[in-house]
């Protein structure tokens, strides 16, 4: 480890505490603590121990050009910068940091991991803005999004140091997602007024998404070490085998070389794992998920058996309870762990074997243990399994004794529990909003707590998700609730407001999103008002969402003004240095051109689409992994606006350039994108049935058909009106192919599952009606049968006008 000296203001020193688990770095008086990972590389003892990251037993492959990246931006001349690493669980965010620290530390950094609970300590007394560094510092903060307010904090204060003394400071924060327009990453960035602030800190080259391995090499390479690593590890031990080699079993080479599944380390791990019992074959041919199971299976098995040998007469079912709960608030202090197995054995009505004292010592021999803490059972999506299982037990256990576990836990470490049961959502729910973890979360939600402890769930759900939005819904609604009424943190509340608006309209709640939103911009415009103007980004975004939630409700003229205002408002800001309000007037621009559409300027609403696809290819060509989700909607609009100009060769690249993306972005994150997707292909189904392309229109309209059945299934509000639109598409490519008798149902189907919306909501699904139960009386009339009296009465009664009009074209 590098010593230290500096002048007596800013004196530093580096000291190792306990078995060369910890290094702390003092300062001026202050002290931080990290965890070097990268000393805890050791030989693998059992199976687990090739899938726990800081063991570091496989080789690190089809990395190099990470590392790399990381490397240089070492040696850059920067004094402080900051990168951001992100990608789902198992991708290999955790190895990659490993190294850099190694590496580093081999250069003369200081370099480990900060937890969150040492960040925050730290940042109440003492933060890097007043520190010299003798030596240069690597600090990597995991799950970042839980660090939020301190991180805000302290980027502030180091971005305003403009001049720093000393040596490099590097920061690597490591999340599982970061979009730039909603959620943490967007929180950390957005810009509350023109002083400098965290965007100026972290600049436009930070985010780094960490994808799947796209070589086929590095993906048998990884398998077959896996499998040769565990054939000794596995009981009985048998002889290493190893997968075909290329060309000798074309469906395994085909299932390994296909994109669609799931080539992270962490899953060609566990498939080698399990290939080196059954063969590489079988074992690829199991999902994410199964294996994951089965990792869970193993780890059981051996905890059964350990406790089996100690004389527990339950087979271990205590044992893994204990277990269960230490992985879900993420570890225990072992002064602690004591107190949680009396506790957990009392509420569990447990007579235990021995004194608690001595099974603690136990589970110390079952989980890993650094310094004064036990770790929980490890990867992440073997620990998220494994107590998903343990605390539903068996099929007996009633409800109330899962949610009383979950909250006993909840009250011993809150924050650490909802991070599981978030990650657990976003790893095994798929976009179910019954599954278990989200409910589980959705209980500790409505349990009495501080105002603090709301924001901080609120912050680490994501924002787009299928599965958890239930549960955002209600966290905004208490913190609304619980926001004191003295007036003193109106800003807080209009913040709330306008995302509690945003979250309702992805519900389908439409008068309620509008409501919100009316309240968050009169609240903003009030602060604004105010000089010198520091609350005019925060107005602008709540026009933006006005003007969307007003459009729902089938007010144009209104949503048109809002979207203008608002426009303008972020030209004005997107003006100042630096850009840095680009990307909100670019969203600004599709609101504009989508609100101009909707009013039937069409000609105008076409330049601003082009406008912002020009403003996102830009964007994106320096950030992709930050602006591809936002460069496939603007494409996807202009498709629309060009199709509505006639220019219909024009828009179908566009369409398609939009699909490619958004399927992408749904592979890694389908809670979050596949609503995109669902849309992307609709509007590609109609762009080929334009240039008179029936038979690929049919497939993309089926694709779209079946991805909006499954999002309607759980949500019906929020997505019945766009499954309506889908189905009448697809009853018009099978109409234009001859297949009137096909049709005929589908279209009917349409009008059917458009008709609450429509009688909810006339004017804003009057065009939308009117398309569809136009196609329907196509239908009828071509095949000169009986309309459905029922459905003729309803659209009567909705709009006579439309009856007719339709009627009579």
């Amino acid at each position: 480890m590098p010593a230290a000296s500096a002048t007596a203001a800013h004196a530093m020193a580096v000291s190792i505490d306990g078995d060369n688990n910890f290094v702390t770095i003092q300062a001026g008086g202050s002290r931080l603590r990290i965890d070097p990972l990268h000393k805890r590389k050791v030989p693998p003892q059992r199976l687990i121990d090739l899938l726990i990251t800081e063991r570091r037993v496989s080789t690190l492959v089809g990395r190099s050009g990470v590392i790399s990246e990381l490397s240089g931006w070492r040696n850059e001349a920067d004094v402080i910068s900051v990168r951001c690493i992100t990608g789902r669980a198992g991708t290999g965010k955790t190895r990659l940091a490993i190294e850099a620290c190694e590496a580093a530390e081999a250069e003369g950094w200081v370099a480990g991991f900060v937890s969150s609970d040492e960040l925050e300590r730290f940042h109440r007394g003492q933060n890097l803005a007043s520190w010299s560094l003798p030596c240069p510092v690597l600090l990597v903060i995991d799950y970042a999004a839980t660090s939020l307010p301190v991180l805000k904090s302290w980027f502030a204060s180091l971005a305003r140091n403009s001049a720093p003394e000393g040596s490099k400071l590097r920061i690597l924060l490591l999340e599982r997602h970061a979009d730039p327009e909603t959620g943490w990453w967007a929180d950390l960035l957005r810009r509350e007024s023109l002083a400098v602030g965290p965007a100026d800190l972290i600049g436009n080259e930070c985010l780094r998404k960490l994808m799947p391995f796209g070589a086929v090499e590095d993906r048998r390479a990884l398998l077959a070490e896996a499998m040769r690593l565990a054939a000794p590890l596995l009981d009985p031990p048998c002889q290493p085998v190893a997968p075909p080699p290329a060309g000798e079993n074309p469906d395994f080479d085909a299932r390994l070389a296909d994109g669609r599944i799931d080539n992270e380390p962490l899953y060609l791990l566990m498939a080698g794992i399990h290939g080196a019992r059954l063969g590489a074959p079988a074992a690829l041919a199991r999902e994410r998920v199964e294996l994951a199971d089965e990792m869970v299976d193993i780890e059981t098995a051996r905890i059964r058996r350990r406790a089996l040998a100690w004389g527990h007469a339950d087979q271990g079912d205590f044992t893994l309870h204990v277990a269960a709960c230490i992985t879900l608030q993420n570890g225990a202090d072992l002064q602690e762990l004591p107190a949680l197995i009396r506790e957990e054995a009392a509420a569990m009505e447990k007579v235990l074997p021995f004194p608690e004292d001595q099974i603690a010592e136990q589970l110390c021999d079952l989980l890993p243990c650094y310094s004064d803490r036990i770790e929980p059972v490890r990867p992440d999506l073997i620990g998220e399994a494994f107590l998903l299982r343990h605390v539903q037990g068996n099929k007996f256990r009633s409800d109330d004794i899962r949610s009383g576990i979950v909250i006993r836990a909840w009250k011993r470490e809150p924050e650490a529990v909802l991070q599981s049961l978030v990650r657990a959502a976003q790893d095994f729910a798929n976009g179910n909003f019954n599954h278990v973890s989200v409910q589980w979360l959705g209980n500790l939600a409505r349990q009495p707590q501080d105002l603090q402890n709301l924001i901080f769930l609120s912050e680490i759900i994501p924002d787009k998700t299928l599965s958890m939005i239930e549960v955002s819904v209600e966290v905004q609604q208490k913190i609304i609730e619980n926001i004191p009424s003295d007036g003193s943190n109106e800003e807080y509340r209009a913040n709330s407001l306008n995302n509690l608006s945003i979250l309702l309209s992805h519900m389908g709640s439409r008068m309620d999103a509008l409501s919100a939103a009316e309240e968050a911009v009169n609240l903003y415009q009030s602060l604004s008002a105010a000089p010198p103007g520091a609350f005019i980004p925060k107005l602008a975004g709540a026009l933006n969402n006005l003007s969307n939630r007003l459009s729902e409700v089938g007010r144009w003229e209104e949503a048109l003004s809002a979207a203008e205002e608002a426009a303008n408002l972020y030209r004005s800001l997107a003006a100042a240095p630096l850009g840095a309000f680009m990307p909100k007037l670019a969203g600004a621009l599709i609101n504009l051109s989508n609100r101009l559409s909707e009013v039937g300027r069409r000609e105008e609403a076409l330049p601003a689409a082009e406008e912002v696809v020009i403003l996102y290819r830009s964007l994106a060509a320096g950030r992709p992994d930050a602006f591809r989700s936002c460069l496939a909607m603007s494409l996807g609009n202009l498709s629309n606006r060009l199709s509505d100009v006639g220019r219909r060769e024009e828009a179908l690249p566009a369409a398609e350039e939009a699909v490619n993306l958004y399927r992408s972005l749904a592979a890694v994150r389908p809670d979050a994108f596949m609503p995109d997707l669902a849309l992307s292909l609709n509007n590609l189904s109609k762009s080929f049935s334009e240039v008179e392309r029936p038979e690929d229109a049919l497939s993309a309209a089926e694709e779209a058909v079946n991805l909006y059945r499954s999002l309607a299934a759980g949500r019906p509000d929020a997505f019945m009106p766009n499954l309506a639109l889908s189905l009448s598409n697809l009853s018009n490519c099978l109409f234009d192919m001859g297949k009137q008798e096909e049709a005929l149902p589908v279209a009917k189907e349409a009008v059917q599952t458009l008709l609450p919306a429509a009688e909810s909501f006339p004017k804003a699904f009057s065009g939308k009606i009117q398309y569809i139960f136009g196609n329907y009386i196509r239908c009828v009339n071509y095949l000169s049968c009986e309309a459905d009296i029922e459905i003729m009465r309803r659209i009567y009664a909705i709009d006579l006008s439309l009856y007719f009009r339709v009627l009579n074209r």
